[in-house]
């Protein structure tokens, strides 16, 4: 056998054994064997704002959202509330309820069927959203892995960022995905360097999400390195002899944008953003052990779509 044959055998043997651990956790559409983490106590040293003075966050629940504000992204929602805003809910997509607000976050919209990978968004909501941008509004987009690239896909594509619908993985670890400055892959930005030495980032956790491509405007957060590959099923965690394994170019994980008036940030992981609890693995999100910088680089993210971080 010779060395090709022997790395491919074992990229295969690390790939399928990737998939026994995360193959219980991950179902169509989203993570079914997780709870919400109500231990989660935010402790923000330094708010944007005082208590209730800060503006307006919505949070989308008409896209039959995996993560929503009093569910999956309570947590969110309670670090958010801690650093002054104003977290609300947004239930029905209209010009009115958008002008009302000064950032919106989109997480893991799925279509009414979780088991067709279809687009959640109408043409109507794409083009409300994308005017909102354009005029000045700020949107947090995140979709997860296969299938929700697809459900996002026409979203994304209105503001040039090409979605895969896929599951980028690590082929040499079985961790969650840790992106840092020291490897590069922790993209040194304003994002990272924050207000002050405090809100320096230099470790970010994700748990398992897909990768995507961005424009040349774009400014890259996290990166793969070499060793990841995207792994394409013909359908959500059915692997086997027809699913594809495309090594990583430049792909990325997390991005922000500035869009004419407006500012995006994009990300291709969910829980990273919030504190879950996993039958099997415990706390993931804010409360992992390896992810106690994740909240502070949520905040910062939140800083710079609010105009704060320049």
């Amino acid at each position: 056998m010779n060395k090709k044959s022997i790395e491919k055998q074992n990229l295969q043997y690390l790939l399928k054994a990737k998939y026994i651990i995360i193959g219980v956790i991950i179902i169509i559409g989203c993570d079914n064997d997780r709870m919400i983490d109500k231990s989660f106590q935010p402790n923000v040293k330094n708010p944007m704002y005082d208590l209730g003075q800060g503006p307006e966050i919505l949070i989308d629940e008409s896209h039959n959202n995996y993560h929503t504000k009093d569910g999956f992204y309570s947590p969110l929602s309670k670090l958010l509330i801690d650093d002054g805003y104003v977290v609300k809910s947004i239930k029905k997509f209209t010009k009115e309820n958008l002008e009302k607000a000064e950032i919106l976050i989109i997480s893991n919209a799925l279509p009414k069927n979780h088991k067709k990978n279809e687009n959640a968004f109408s043409e109507n909501d794409i083009d409300l959203i994308e005017n909102w941008v354009k005029n000045g509004g700020s949107l947090f987009l995140i979709a997860d892995h296969m299938p929700c690239p697809i459900a996002a896909e026409k979203l994304a594509k209105a503001f040039n960022i090409d979605f895969i619908n896929c599951y980028a993985l690590d082929t040499t670890s079985h961790e969650y995905e840790i992106f840092t400055k020291s490897d590069s892959t922790l993209i040194e930005n304003i994002i990272t360097q924050g207000r002050n030495i405090e809100e320096r980032i230099d470790t970010v956790v994700t748990f398992r999400g897909q990768a995507f491509n961005i424009p040349d405007n774009a400014i890259p957060i996290l990166k793969f390195r070499s060793e990841y590959m995207l792994v394409i099923p013909e359908r959500p965690m059915q692997f086997d002899e027809n699913t594809k394994y495309i090594p990583v170019r430049n792909e990325v994980q997390g991005a922000i944008m500035n869009y004419y008036q407006g500012r995006l940030a994009v990300f291709g992981e969910a829980a990273m953003f919030t504190s879950q609890v996993d039958e099997e693995k415990g706390i993931i999100g804010f409360g992992y052990p390896k992810a106690k910088q994740n909240a502070q680089f949520t905040l910062n993210i939140i800083h710079w779509l609010d105009g704060k971080l320049k």
